[in-house]
């Protein structure tokens, strides 16, 4: 749909998460058949041809789960890791907050659960 659209940025950064270039539409078409621009397509070969000269890319990705006793603190320190802000006013939460950030030039991706009894 990026590739389609016109859309270099998404583009651009759907790869650098690992999307799949050579993946079809139910027409059969890859994101290089349906490229709009020559800036998309010169993107697209270009990283092709990076995957078949390295085999594969590096991708510094953390998951981290966030348990713990109800009203410890958890919420608050993922916020306080995320935004560098510390708000003690956090209401519990209820089931699984997920976010996803960078630090430094890794991406984390939270899962923090409901304080466990």
């Amino acid at each position: 749909y990026a590739a389609e659209n016109g859309k270099s940025t998404v583009v651009s950064l759907l790869l650098n998460k690992g999307a799949n270039a050579a993946a079809t539409d139910k027409n059969g078409k890859t994101a290089l058949d349906l490229a709009k621009t020559e800036e998309i397509r010169l993107l697209l070969l270009s990283h092709m041809e990076a995957l078949k000269q390295g085999g594969s890319r590096t991708m510094k990705r953390c998951q981290v789960l966030v348990v713990g006793h109800g009203d410890a603190g958890k919420t608050t320190l993922v916020h306080r890791l995320e935004k560098d802000i510390f708000d003690p006013t956090f209401t519990m939460t209820d089931g699984i907050a997920m976010s996803s950030f960078l630090i430094e030039d890794i991406e984390f991706s939270f899962f923090d659960f409901a304080g466990q009894e």
